[in-house]
C-alpha cells in the first residue's frame, strides 16, 4: 500500500491550493504540469495534472512494476519492475531501453 501527496507552495498572490491526495504504489514528475502514478490495482501507469485528475491510462512495460522514478527527458519515466529498470516513453507507449541490476535502490538518468 502507499499513498502520495501534492503540495503547491504559494504564488505571488501569498495563497496556496489545498493538496491533493491519492493511492498508488509510486509517483514522479514527467512533465512542468503532469506526473504519473503507478496503480497498485492494475498496475497502469497514470498520467495525472496538478488537480490530480486523471488525464491518461498507460499499461506499464512490465506487468511486475513496483517503482518509478523521474527521467530527465519529458514524457519519460523509469519504471522499476524487479531486479529491471526500464526508459518508459508514455507518448508512444514503448520501452526505449532497459538494464538489469540485482538490487535497485537510487537511479539517476
Amino acid at each position: 500500500a502507499g499513498s502520495w501527496d501534492m503540495f503547491s507552495l504559494p504564488g505571488p498572490s501569498g495563497t496556496a491550493a489545498d493538496p491533493v491526495h491519492g493511492s498508488g504504489l509510486a509517483a514522479a514528475f514527467l512533465s512542468r504540469n503532469k506526473f504519473v502514478t503507478l496503480d497498485r490495482a492494475t498496475r497502469n501507469l497514470q498520467v495525472r495534472d496538478f488537480t490530480g485528475a486523471v488525464t491518461k491510462v498507460v499499461p506499464a512495460p512490465n506487468a511486475r512494476a513496483d517503482k518509478l522514478f523521474q527521467a530527465s527527458t519529458s514524457g519519460r519515466v523509469l519504471v522499476k519492475s524487479g531486479d529491471r529498470v526500464s526508459l518508459f516513453e508514455i507518448a508512444s507507449r514503448r520501452e526505449l531501453n532497459e538494464v538489469a541490476g540485482l538490487v535497485v535502490k537510487y537511479v539517476t538518468w
